[in-house]
C-alpha cells in the first residue's frame, strides 16, 4: 500500500512539473522502440549516478526484451564509446547537444542546471508518461520505482 501511495505522489509531481503525459517528439533514434515502452536516459558520460542506472536499471530491462532502452550522452567533452564499453552496454546510446536535450525536455529558461539522469518512460504508443524534474528526481533511479512506472504504463 506504501509503495501505491509513493508511486502516485511520484507521478503527480513528475506531472505538475513537467507536463506529462505528452507526445513524444519523433527523433530517429528512437524509432527502433516504436510500439514498444521505452525507457529514455539523458546522461553525462562522467556521472556516477548516470552509470549505475545506464547498467543497473537499463541494462536489466532492455534485456528482457519487452523495453526499448535509449540513453542519451549530453556532455560535450564525454566519451561515449568509452561510457557504453565500460558499462558493458548493449542498448543504443548516442550523443546529443545540450540545446536539443533542454528541447526534448521541455526545459525552458536561463537555467542552465540539469540534474542526471533524466529519466523519461514512453509508452507504446509514443506518449510520454514520466519524466524527471529538470533538478533530477532521485527516485526514478531506483529499480523498483522504475519498474513500476514501466509496468503500469504497458
Amino acid at each position: 500500500m506504501v509503495q501505491k501511495r509513493l508511486l502516485g505522489l511520484l507521478f503527480c509531481a513528475m506531472s505538475f512539473a513537467q507536463h506529462v503525459p505528452r507526445p513524444a517528439p519523433a527523433w530517429n533514434p528512437l524509432l527502433e522502440c516504436k510500439g514498444k515502452t521505452t525507457l529514455l536516459a539523458f546522461v553525462v558520460t562522467t556521472c556516477s549516478h548516470c552509470k549505475a542506472f545506464t547498467r543497473d536499471v537499463m541494462e536489466p530491462m532492455h534485456k528482457r526484451g519487452d523495453v526499448c532502452a535509449v540513453a542519451v550522452a549530453f556532455d560535450e567533452d564525454g566519451d561515449t564509446a568509452r561510457f557504453v564499453h565500460d558499462q558493458g552496454l548493449t542498448f543504443t546510446v548516442f550523443k546529443l547537444e545540450r540545446a536539443k536535450v533542454r528541447e526534448f525536455l521541455g526545459i525552458t529558461g536561463p537555467d542552465r542546471v540539469i540534474g542526471t539522469p533524466q529519466v523519461v518512460v514512453i509508452d507504446k504508443h509514443g506518449t510520454i508518461q514520466a519524466q524527471s524534474a529538470p533538478q533530477g528526481s532521485p527516485l526514478l533511479n531506483q529499480p523498483d520505482v522504475i519498474q513500476q512506472i514501466v509496468e503500469s504504463v504497458k
